[in-house]
Formats: C-alpha cells, structure tokens, sequence
C-alpha cells in the first residue's frame, strides 16, 4: 500500500520526481486491523479521519482506498493530531506542534 500511495502523492502534487514523503495511517492500538499490514480492502466500512481536501496526502488516499472507506473530514493536520492524542491513538510522547 506505502508505493502505491507514494506514487498517489506523486501524481497528486505533480511532482514524479518528489521523493518519496511517509504517510502513516494511525488508529487505537486495540483496533482489529492493529498490527496487521493492510490493503485498502481491510479498511472497507471503516472511518477515516482526513485533512483539508486540497491536501495532497488526502488526495493519494483518496485514490488508493477509493470511496469504500468513510472520510471524516477533521480540519487541517494540527486539529488531526489533537484528536488523534485525545483518542488514544497517538502516545503523549509522540511529538507535538504548539498552538
């Protein structure tokens, strides 16, 4: 799943030479899918949480998982981050951006 979404951003930001940028997909440490290497058919019926449409990264996401999975539509990356910590999805000791 990591090329084809790498190649998703590529196109995304028209840029086929951009190196590769990590993307994460983050959920619960308790979630079923924790822990497994996924395809974009496991997270059929699952929500997601995603940043700003004009985001290249919700624009790979987008193609890679196709409309099977439900957008919850969260703000930009600092307010998905905050939910992401208040989920329990992040570890406090991940990094922090300040407000």
């Amino acid at each position: 799943m990591a090329a084809q979404a790498t190649a998703a951003i590529r196109k995304a930001q028209n840029a086929p030479d951009a190196p590769a940028a990590p993307a994460a997909l983050c959920g619960a440490a308790r979630h079923r899918l924790a822990g497994h290497a996924l395809r974009p058919a496991d997270l059929a019926g699952e929500k997601l949480l995603v940043n700003v449409a004009q985001c290249s990264f919700r624009t790979a996401a987008d193609h890679v998982l196709g409309p099977e999975v439900e957008r919850l539509d969260a703000g930009g990356v600092p307010e998905v981050r905050e939910l992401l910590y208040a989920a329990g999805a992040l570890p406090r000791t991940a990094p922090r951006t300040t407000p």
